[in-house]
């Protein structure tokens, strides 16, 4: 399965959690408010602070951070960290909150500053452009080389961070080690000695141990297999698992990872064969620094739920699940060879016939799932997949969700630009079948016009665009084919009141056909 590569507004949200905090604390208290609680022990202010600007100071990195160094970077460790140097130096009172009754300007700065430290070192340990090698493949195998599928996923995670730590000569000798070189051919490629290479490679061991001293690497110890020991595989404190949550189906040691290909916020997505019968599958891993976060678990596991309730040729099937030895679910799904539809746009100008050629199985394929009681809740190009034979197929329930929920209090996520209204905000009511009525209309209008409905310098600015009372451009703007039938259901499936839009994709699909090949 492929993944695009237009997750930049992707993000997990989860407006609810700041209600979640606590009625203590009044969320719409002034920074400075906030902050006086905060030094006299209120840590629920603290959360109250971080979810205000969180979105925004990531939007911010991200945004300053260029494509070569956003591969290097991650925003969200900048902004964490900037919080970080901003609490501690309140507590140690080398800022002072008494007069600022708004803390942005301040979290601005020291975000971007953290931004310019970050850069300035990748930049200077830069390999040579005439050298530079695709480091994902490089590090996925030699992380898959004699190591179990789950040792390879943490082990590529470590590499990359050990990579961005070296400074240019040494990133470019660990590199070329791992392509197999000998020091010689370093040396020479290089233009330095082989004492020098050998010296940079001892030092880059003991970077290595150092890290593996601070636990980076710990997870390579011997570890027995649950069927050995019986041993129960959850960690104290983080199990979600019910009573009535199936066994896992599938053993990650019978899995070769041979290279990744797309990564979100919390997952990552590789191709991999089955060493069994040499099948090639999609499997998916969270992100090692979420093995053990409990709500990460959680969305994988009611992905996997979600999967195992929906079965239609034009949605991905799940193969199975399983967890590793520890205890991080992953899900190994049927490998679709071809792009998703946000490449599949971009290759060449798509007729009307074209779009609606691909939108047609996309619009099954939710059908089916709402019949499952599941909800899609995050339509666009980059989660459907055309297989080069030309069948569709909807991928990515990482934001699904039941159209009855047990909870009323499940996080809302997605993507910013393709939310609905209710998705942002509760007082448009809770998301039902009309939230995908509206992500239909958006992954319409992304093919038709190579945009969401809604864009703008930052993710804070999209969603208030998304709750305001103002319509997406018109698609006869970014092209004049758009028949005006079209053009009609779009807007109806975009409609900011869910009473106002189609009632169901059913709908959307009659009405489709109603007008389709008819020359309307």
């Amino acid at each position: 399965m492929r993944v695009g590569q237009g997750d930049r507004t992707s993000i997990s949200v989860t407006f609810s959690r700041i209600w979640q905090i606590g009625v203590a604390v009044d969320a719409s208290q002034p920074d400075r408010d906030l902050a006086a609680a905060w030094r006299e022990g209120d840590s629920r202010a603290a959360a109250v602070l971080f979810d205000r600007y969180v979105v925004r100071l990531t939007s911010l990195a991200r945004a300053r951070l260029s494509r070569r160094l956003a591969r290097r970077i991650d925003p969200e460790d900048i902004v964490l960290s900037a919080y970080r140097s901003f609490f501690v130096a309140a507590a140690d009172g080398r800022v002072s909150c008494d007069e600022e009754a708004d803390l942005w300007p301040l979290l601005a700065l020291i975000t971007l500053r953290k931004v310019a430290r970050q850069g300035s070192r990748h930049q200077a340990g830069r390999r040579s452009v005439d050298r530079e090698v695709p480091l994902d493949s490089v590090l996925i195998e030699a992380a898959a080389v004699d190591a179990t599928a789950e040792q390879a996923v943490a082990l590529e995670e470590e590499l990359t961070g050990l990579m961005q730590a070296l400074p240019e000569r040494e990133r470019e000798i660990l590199a070329r080690t791992l392509q197999g070189e000998d020091q010689a051919a370093i040396a020479v490629a290089l233009g330095c000695s082989e004492r020098t290479v050998r010296r940079a490679i001892a030092g880059i061991r003991e970077a290595v141990v150092e890290r593996g001293e601070l636990g980076g690497l710990n997870a390579f110890r011997p570890i027995t297999r649950q069927a050995d020991t019986g041993a129960d595989l959850h960690h104290s404190g983080h199990e979600t698992e019910s009573a009535a949550e199936p066994q896992p189906t599938i053993e990650l040691d019978d899995f070769d990872l041979k290279e990744m290909v797309g990564a979100g916020g919390f997952a990552k997505l590789y191709r991999c064969v089955r060493r069994s019968d040499g099948h090639e599958t999609a499997v998916k891993f969270l992100r090692k620094k979420f093995w053990h976060d409990e709500n990460a678990v959680r969305l994988m596991l009611n992905e996997m739920h979600f999967l195992q309730r929906v079965h239609h040729p034009n949605i991905v099937p799940l193969l199975g699940w399983g967890r590793s030895r520890d205890a991080a679910p992953f899900l190994v799904l049927e490998w679709i060879e071809g792009q998703n539809l946000s490449k599949w746009r971009d290759d060449e100008a798509r007729t009307i016939d074209e779009v609606i050629g691909v939108v047609r199985p996309v619009l099954e394929g939710v059908s089916a799932a709402h019949d499952a009681g599941v909800l899609h809740c995050d339509l666009k190009p980059e989660n459907v997949l055309i297989r080069d034979d030309g069948c569709v197929f909807l991928s990515d329930f990482g934001f699904a969700r039941t159209i009855r929920p047990e909870s009323p209090h499940i996080p809302r996520g997605g993507t910013a630009g393709y939310l609905a209204p209710e998705q942002v905000s509760s007082t448009f009511g809770e998301p039902d079948v009309r939230t995908d009525v509206y992500g239909i209309g958006g992954l319409i209008y992304a093919l038709l016009t190579g945009r969401p409905p809604f864009v703008g310098e930052s993710v804070p600015e999209i969603l208030a665009e998304v709750v305001s009372g103002r319509l997406p451009a018109p698609m006869t703007r970014a092209r004049c084919d758009v028949p005006a039938w079209l053009a009609a259901i779009v807007s109806r499936c975009l409609a900011k009141e869910p009473a106002d839009r189609l009632p169901s994709v059913a709908s959307v699909l009659r009405e489709i056909d109603l007008h389709f090949g008819r020359g309307d």
